[in-house]
């Protein structure tokens, strides 16, 4: 490994050190299970204070592009700064626009507003204000409707007061991301991924790492490797037309969930 450090820049000596050794990762010196050298070693090789070595382990440890092990040392993740989904990411998907090759851009999430169906809409709104009247606008039990509920129950054999009913997908994820994860916890996705969901994990202080989609589903292999590094509180997934690419996971990979 070789690092290049310019005690005289404007860099802080921690970040050039980290940026540093990343770039012996991207360059194929470093490799997944490498081991960093001891803080003091390093140190003293750079001649410079211990801290600033902790600092930058800490930096990349923070950034999930290494681990500690207790009493054994600190290792290469494998894990490329691609492979994290960043808030920065967010801006490019919050319209849909075409695409410079005349393509749709379907990461939005949203259907072509020509196709909603306005007149059916309007038949389903005056026919529940015909039967509710003005208590249409009151507020509803927080599970939802019981009698929706109890239909559903009596449907799928479930106890109703089991059922949550939300208003759409987003709501479903923002309830779980409150429930289950917490500051620092991390979150595996599917790469590329709904952006709802990741600003969800992210808005609760979360780690979002993405793993590749392949035809069938997640890549497996990938995602073996990354569960020990991690650790994580959940992985968000969708089997079945996964947004935005609209694959379907294949029954070995989604264990016949779907069917």
């Amino acid at each position: 490994m070789v690092i290049n450090i310019n005690k005289k820049g404007k860099l802080p000596l921690y970040r050039q050190i980290a940026d540093e050794i990343y770039r012996n990762t991207e360059e194929g010196i470093l490799k997944a299970g490498d081991m960093l050298p001891p803080v003091r070693k390093l140190a003293e090789k750079l001649g410079v204070n211990p801290g600033t070595v902790v600092s930058a382990y800490k930096y990349l440890e923070n950034r999930k592009l290494v681990y500690s092990k207790t009493g054994s040392g600190t290792y290469i993740s494998g894990i490329s700064t691609e492979d994290m989904v960043i808030s920065g990411r967010f801006e490019e998907y919050e319209e849909e626009t075409p695409l410079s090759d005349g393509s749709i851009n379907f990461s939005a999430s949203n259907p072509a507003v020509e196709l909603f169906p306005v007149n059916e809409f309007k038949r389903a709104l005056n026919s529940v204000l015909d039967e509710e009247k003005g208590e249409a606008f009151g507020y509803e039990d927080p599970k939802g409707s019981p009698a929706l509920r109890e239909t559903i129950s009596k449907k799928f054999n479930i106890n109703r007061d089991k059922i949550q009913i939300i208003s759409g997908a987003q709501q479903g994820i923002d309830i779980i991301a409150g429930a289950l994860v917490a500051h620092g916890d991390c979150v595996i996705v599917e790469k590329p991924t709904y952006m709802g969901a990741v600003g969800a994990f992210m808005s609760r202080g979360a780690n979002v790492i993405g793993v590749e989609i392949e035809l069938d589903g997640i890549n497996i292999n990938e995602l073996e490797k990354i569960l020990p590094l991690y650790k994580p509180k959940l992985v968000y997934i969708m089997t079945y037309y996964q947004t935005p690419t609209a694959y379907s996971y294949s029954l070995e990979k989604n264990g016949g969930f779907w069917n």
